[in-house]
């Protein structure tokens, strides 16, 4: 039997929290995933959005439209979104795990700072 699929178009969040005191420069990437019960299934996807200041709880989403096929067993879907920053190692950070300048320079570390989980009707 042929795959299913559903397209999803994000546009914004609205009150996602900051990455807390002291990062002032960060991304925010949102990864999306289909769960089934309490299991991942498949691959997971990142979502760019637009720079914001850091005041800013609200996430603008480029525009785009994600196919998101899976097989037509499964049932019961959801679709995983989950809120991340993403910075640069602090200088401390980078003493602490032994790093010269140049291997930190291409380090980030990423933060969950919220997710939620959307039922999936098709």
């Amino acid at each position: 039997s042929a795959p299913k699929h559903f397209i999803i178009s994000p546009l914004r969040a609205n009150n996602v929290p900051g990455p807390g005191k002291g990062i002032s420069k960060f991304a925010r990437v949102a990864r999306v995933a289909l769960l089934r019960g309490t299991q991942f299934v498949g691959n997971q996807l990142r979502l760019e959005t637009f720079p914001a200041i850091m005041e800013s709880r609200r996430w603008k989403f480029h525009e785009q439209n994600l196919v998101v096929r899976y097989g037509p067993e499964l049932e019961n879907l959801k679709l995983y979104v989950e809120f991340n920053f993403e910075h640069q190692l602090s200088g401390n950070d980078r003493l602490g795990l032994g790093l010269s300048d140049r291997k930190a320079a291409c380090q980030v570390t990423e933060g969950t700072v919220a997710w939620c989980v959307i039922p999936v009707s098709v």
